[in-house]
C-alpha cells in the first residue's frame, strides 16, 4: 500500500457491452481481480463474467437504496419511468448506511493490496458511482483509472430483448442504455486524463492497445488476441434515432452511419423482423403453455367436482353414523340408568336380607337358650310332640 504507483482500474459499462471480455483480457495482461470469488459462467456468458461477487452484491444493495432495483433493469414500469426521467441521477434523499461504506473500503483495500495493478468490473458500478467516488477518496495514494466501455445502443437493446425473453421492449431497453451512457459520460468527465473509451466493434483491439499502458500494464498482443472472439463484433452496427445514440457517438469519438442511409435502414429492418419473429415464437409458446394450463385447470376442476361429490357422500354417511352413535349413546345412558336402579334395589334387598338374617340369628340364639334350659327344655319338647301327634291324627 506504500507504493504510490498502485493503480485501480474501474471498468464502466452497461450489461452486454463486452465488459467480461475486457476484464478477462486485462487479467491476462497482469491486472489482479483480487482475492474474491468470481461470478461464474452462464448460458448468456459461457466464458465467465470475470467480476468479483462481493462487488456485485454490494452494488445490488446500493442500487436498491438509490434507485429501487438491484439488477440491470427496473422491476416495474413505474420504477423504469421514474429512473429514465431522472437520468439515473441520485436524489438528495438517498442515504447509504455507514457499514456499507466500511464494507466498500475494506473490499477496495483488499483489491489494491492484491497487486500493483488491480481492478473490478460490474455494470451496476455506473449507477452506483456516487458511492464509489466517496469510497475512493479514502485512498489518495491510489491512482484510479476509469475505463469506459461502450457498444452500439441498438446492439445492446437487441441483446437485452433477446435475453429477457419478451419481458422487456426494445425502446425501454434503449432508454436504459441512454441513461447508462449518460452516466458514463458524466463519470469520465470527472477525470481529465481518462483513457479513451473502448468500443466493442471493429477497432476494439486497436483502442485496447492504446489503453493498456494508461492502466499501468504492458501490451502483449498474443495474450489479448487469445481471448478475443471476433465473431461477436458487427462490422457496422445500426444507428437508431434515440438520445442513447448521441451519447454513444460522443463516447466513441466517431460519427456513426446516417440513420436514413439504405444500409442502416436495412440492418434495422432485419433486426426488427428478427424481433418480430422471436416475439411470434414466444407468443406461440405462451399460447401453447396457456392451452396446457387451461387443460390442466379443466382437469383440476373436474377432479375438484368429483372430490366435492365424494365429500358430499362421505358427509352424509358421517351424519348417519353420528345419528346412530347418538342413539347408541342414548340407549347406553338408559341402560346405565337401569343398572343404577337395579344396583339400588340390590343394595336394599341385601340390607333387608341382612336384617332378616340378624333377626333369625337372634331367634335361633333364644331358641337354643330355651332348649338348653333344664326345666323349659322338657316342656318345649313335650309341646312339640303333642303338636306332632295332633297333626298326625288330623291327617289320619
Amino acid at each position: 500500500m506504500d507504493d504510490p504507483k498502485r493503480t485501480l482500474v474501474v471498468i464502466l459499462s452497461m450489461h452486454r457491452s463486452g465488459s467480461s471480455l475486457t476484464s478477462q483480457t486485462l487479467q491476462r495482461l497482469g491486472m489482479s481481480l483480487g482475492p474474491f470469488e468470481l461470478n461464474g459462467a452462464a448460458p448468456s456468458n459461457p466464458y465467465g463474467h470475470f467480476e468479483a461477487v462481493p462487488f456485485m452484491l454490494l452494488n445490488q444493495q446500493i442500487l436498491s437504496l438509490a434507485h429501487g432495483f438491484k439488477d440491470d433493469l427496473p422491476d416495474s414500469p413505474e420504477i423504469l419511468s421514474r429512473f429514465v426521467a431522472s437520468d439515473g441521477v441520485w436524489t438528495s434523499g438517498v442515504h447509504i448506511p455507514d457499514e456499507l461504506y466500511d464494507q466498500g473500503r475494506a473490499m477496495v483495500r483488499a483489491l489494491v493490496d492484491s497487486g500493483p495493478v488491480s481492478g473490478f468490473k460490474d455494470p451496476r458500478t455506473v449507477l452506483a458511482w456516487p458511492f464509489w467516488r466517496d469510497v475512493f477518496e479514502s485512498f489518495p495514494e491510489v491512482r484510479v483509472v476509469p475505463l469506459g466501455l461502450v457498444r452500439s445502443p441498438h446492439e445492446i437493446a437487441m441483446s437485452l430483448v433477446t435475453r429477457r425473453v419478451g419481458m422487456l421492449s426494445y425502446w425501454d431497453s434503449l432508454d436504459m442504455v441512454g441513461v447508462h451512457l449518460s452516466r458514463i459520460r458524466a463519470i469520465l468527465g470527472e477525470f481529465p486524463d481518462a483513457p479513451p473509451c473502448l468500443c466493442l466493434g471493429p477497432n476494439y483491439l486497436k483502442t485496447l492497445e492504446r489503453v493498456i499502458p494508461r492502466c499501468g500494464l504492458t501490451w502483449r498482443a498474443a495474450r489479448a488476441v487469445d481471448v478475443f472472439d471476433p465473431s461477436c463484433i458487427h462490422h457496422e452496427p445500426a444507428t437508431v434515432p434515440h438520445p442513447a445514440q448521441a451519447h454513444y457517438e460522443a463516447l466513441r469519438g466517431e460519427p456513426a452511419m446516417s440513420f436514413s442511409s439504405p444500409g442502416n435502414l436495412g440492418r434495422l429492418e432485419t433486426d426488427a423482423r428478427a424481433i418480430e419473429k422471436r416475439r411470434l415464437a414466444e407468443w406461440q409458446a405462451t399460447r401453447e403453455r396457456l392451452d396446457q394450463t387451461t387443460n390442466a385447470v379443466h382437469q383440476a376442476e373436474t377432479s375438484r367436482d368429483q372430490a366435492r361429490e365424494a365429500l358430499g357422500v362421505a358427509m352424509a354417511q358421517l351424519a348417519e353414523r353420528e345419528a346412530r352413535l347418538a342413539d347408541a349413546h342414548n340407549r347406553l345412558s338408559e341402560a346405565w340408568g337401569q343398572i343404577g336402579s337395579l344396583q339400588s334395589s340390590l343394595r336394599e334387598t341385601q340390607e333387608e336380607l341382612a336384617r332378616v338374617r340378624e333377626l333369625a340369628h337372634g331367634w335361633r340364639v333364644r331358641l337354643e337358650k330355651w332348649e338348653s334350659h333344664p326345666v323349659f327344655s322338657f316342656a318345649l319338647r313335650s309341646r312339640r310332640r303333642l303338636r306332632e301327634f295332633i297333626e298326625s291324627r288330623e291327617a289320619g
